[in-house]
């Protein structure tokens, strides 16, 4: 009998001493210590099941930081593109057509960066600003090849295109500015 309990005893202690995770002991028989390893392992799961929550919280809100900057970012550019705009209204009206190669490559790349970095931009949009791109890059090529002389023969079509121009990328900007302000 004395034996049957020893043996009894032993397989309890190694029972005991089966399961280990993280550096606790769980005993089968419901006592104080598995107790304590039950709510601390589960205290330990819920405090990470907050902790990936709290995470992809901050993910989610710093995309979205990173969106209005973007869009902000892209509202000066279209200004900056509108500025541009006016002076080389400005420099057709007086003919001074020196000053239009820098005024039309700052144009074109505030265009592109606008382009590139809205993140709601309709395809209507960005049709606009491909064509006031490409209406840019063939005016100043006709510039570089021909002179000014091209550019004067071509005022009245040249000064209707940039009107043209400005009001679509004037109404790009009031759009964007809608839409942004609808999104806040």
């Amino acid at each position: 009998m004395k034996s049957a309990i020893r043996a009894g005893r032993r397989a309890g202690v190694a029972e005991e001493h089966r399961i280990a995770v993280v550096g606790a002991t769980v005993r089968p028989s419901g006592d104080r210590r598995s107790l304590r390893f039950d709510r601390g392992f589960w205290i330990a799961i819920v405090q990470i099941a907050k902790t990936k929550k709290a995470a992809e919280s901050a993910k989610s809100a710093a995309i979205l930081a990173q969106k209005g900057v973007r869009r902000l970012d892209s509202l000066v550019e279209i200004a900056s593109v509108s500025k541009a705009m006016d002076e080389i209204k400005e420099a057709i009206r007086l003919d001074t057509f020196e000053k239009l190669p820098p005024l039309f490559d700052k144009a074109r790349k505030s265009l592109i960066t606008a382009r590139e970095n809205h993140p709601n931009l309709k395809d209507s949009d960005r049709a606009a600003i491909q064509k006031s791109l490409t209406f840019f890059t063939k005016t100043e090529i006709d510039l570089a090849e021909n002179g000014t002389q091209s550019l004067i023969q071509k005022k009245a079509k040249l000064t209707s295109a940039m009107i043209e121009i400005s009001d679509a990328n004037y109404s790009l900007l009031t759009n964007s500015r809608l839409a942004e302000n609808s999104n806040d």
